[in-house]
């Protein structure tokens, strides 16, 4: 279910009857009253323990959560020309990923490729690449590392370290967050850094 455009009968909607919940953040604060995504991501994991949420970020990227993981996809690398298609290219990608039985991860990813393609190209419909061009773009286009907000970081490693406190470890935070090893082992001293720098402690 993607609820766009958001309005009074779409925020009425039995959401316990749906298997996936596609919005953007103006959605996910109009349908769960949050401020942030880290919250409103946090209500939908409360509220609705068996929905799979995707949650498209913007320039920031998106984030997948389910009642068993969490991860997040940046955005790709590409000059945008024209934004009007890209809800909807990633939106198709994704259901059509998942139809097909593409783990979630590859499906997110595809998802974000192809619209990165469609942003870089003037119109609707004709700016939607086809299947191959998108394997195609992933070959050449890189990811851009622009970091969701640190508090969904931070809930996503606290809540993998509470439940594998015994075996906790930098790589199992990586696959948690959908990171490389060394990328994480990065982006971990930085959020500890920023947190004691402000005399708070991250873990």
């Amino acid at each position: 279910f993607n609820p766009s455009p958001i309005n009074d009968v779409v925020q009425k909607i039995d959401l316990q009857k749906i298997s996936y919940l596609l919005l953007n953040e103006i959605e996910a604060k109009m349908i769960t009253g949050c401020e942030d995504s880290t919250s409103a991501l946090e209500y939908f994991r409360q509220k609705y323990p068996s929905l799979a949420v995707v949650l498209t970020l913007g320039s920031r990227g998106s984030v997948y959560q389910d009642a068993k993981e969490q991860f997040y996809q940046p955005i790709f690398e590409i000059e945008v020309k024209d934004t009007t298609a890209a809800g909807d290219t990633f939106t198709g990608y994704f259901v059509a990923e998942i139809v097909k039985g593409t783990p979630k991860k590859t499906a997110l990813k595809l998802a974000s490729c192809a619209a990165a393609i469609a942003v870089s190209r003037p119109g609707a419909a004709p700016s939607v690449p086809i299947h191959e061009e998108t394997l195609s773009a992933l070959k050449i286009l890189k990811e851009k590392n622009t970091n969701p907000n640190n508090n969904l970081l931070k809930v996503t490693i606290e809540k993998y370290i509470d439940e594998n406190l015994a075996s906790a470890s930098l790589q199992g935070i990586a696959q948690k967050l959908g990171y490389t090893t060394v990328y994480t082992g990065v982006l971990f001293k930085k959020l500890i850094y920023s947190y004691t720098k402000n005399n708070r402690y991250f873990v």
